[in-house]
């Protein structure tokens, strides 16, 4: 286990995201390796739906948008996050974002895999 940990620890960018040969963006796997300015700055974004119970819908759903920009952001670093439990923000939320083609998956073959992660399709420019 311990070779395996110091891989990934060497296949992370200076924020600390995972990278990964399959993906074209870095991943944010794990909240505790992002750097300090990163983390601070995924924490601002969610600071609304992070400590207020309920929110609106699209205060969620824009949220998500921006945590998602420029990178992969797994379902558990998400949930954690907005303080939401990974299965009510899947299921009522990124499976409906993905369907209107907002955020894509890492993993579009295996939706369900324990990894997956999401991140946010840039409208194409007419």
């Amino acid at each position: 286990m311990g070779s395996t940990s110091r891989n990934l620890a060497e296949n992370r960018d200076p924020l600390g995201c995972l990278i990964s040969e399959q993906l074209s963006l870095p991943v944010v796997d794990e909240l505790e390796p992002l750097s300090e300015a990163l983390r601070s700055r995924l924490e601002v974004m969610a600071s609304e739906p992070c400590s207020m119970g309920k929110v609106d819908r699209q205060v969620l759903i824009d949220v998500v948008s921006q945590l998602c920009e420029g990178r992969f952001v797994t379902l558990r670093c998400l949930a954690e996050l907005v303080k939401r439990k990974p299965d009510t923000l899947r299921d009522q939320y990124l499976k409906s974002l993905v369907r209107q083609r907002k955020i894509r998956l890492a993993s579009p073959r295996t939706p369900n895999h324990e990894r997956q992660a999401y991140t946010t399709v840039k409208p194409s420019t007419p």
